[in-house]
Formats: structure tokens, sequence, C-alpha cells
């Protein structure tokens, strides 16, 4: 089996305290060691409002967790936590870093946008104009 990083974004009940938020937080990091396993980041985003109600709830309580795990785990991973009624929602996505951004990211935005300009558009409808028409093909109704 492959050990690769991921991610889980989960939503659990509001009305959790906080003691029982961490206790589910905790669950998930022990079985994510228990199968040789590595916790690499958490990040509790707090109560938040949904998008749209989900088991009556209109709010949910947000947490990622970065992890590294062999890939053979994943489904016993989302059967562990898949039918525990704090959970409101889950999604387990493979994780793939953003690469950082140049510090003169701007010059090549500037490059790109002149290409856009009013200017260049008037030039090549110019153009457009000069290139002569194509001959009447003329038919002949028999």
């Amino acid at each position: 089996m492959v050990t690769k990083d991921y991610e889980i974004l989960f939503i659990l009940k509001p009305d959790l305290t906080e003691e029982e938020v961490t206790a589910q937080i905790k669950g998930l990091t022990d079985f994510i060691t228990s199968k040789e396993g590595v916790v690499t980041g958490e990040d509790r985003w707090g109560k938040r409002r949904l998008a749209y109600p989900m088991r009556k709830q209109r709010y949910g309580y947000y947490t990622l967790l970065l992890f590294t795990l062999k890939s053979g785990f994943i489904p016993e991973f989302e059967r562990s936590f898949q039918f525990n009624e704090n959970f409101l929602k889950s999604l387990v996505t493979i994780f793939v870093p953003v690469p950082e951004r140049k510090e003169n990211s701007n010059d090549d935005d500037r490059d790109r946008d002149r290409d856009r300009t009013p200017a260049n558009q008037e030039e090549k409808v110019a153009v457009a104009e000069t290139v002569p028409a194509e001959a009447p093909v003329e038919t002949s109704d028999e």
C-alpha cells in the first residue's frame, strides 16, 4: 500500500461541548496513528452557518485535519465515523499543496492583460477590414 497525504473536512453538530468536539477529533487521530499514520495538521474553524440545513441543523462545527496514511485504510477510516450521529458531513480528499506565488508575478499579469487592451482589439479590427472579402459565388438555378 502506498502512503499518501490526505485531508478531511468534517462538520460536527453545533450543540457539542468543546470537550466532546475534542473527543471526536481525538477519536479520528487515534485511528490514524493506530494504522501507522501521522497527523500533520489540525485547523478548527469553529461554529459556522451551514449553506443548507443538515439533519435539522443550521450551524455546524467545522474542522480540517491533515494526515498521512496508507491508501488501503481510507475506506475503513471513513466507516469509523460514517454512522456517528455527531458528524453532519465529511469529505476525505488527497491533499495537494498549492504552489507558492512568485514575488514578481504581477509583471506576468500585466503582460497578459496588455494583450486584452482595447488598443490591440482596434488593431485587429483594422487588419480584419483590410482583408479582401471572397468573391461572391454565382449559382445557377436551371
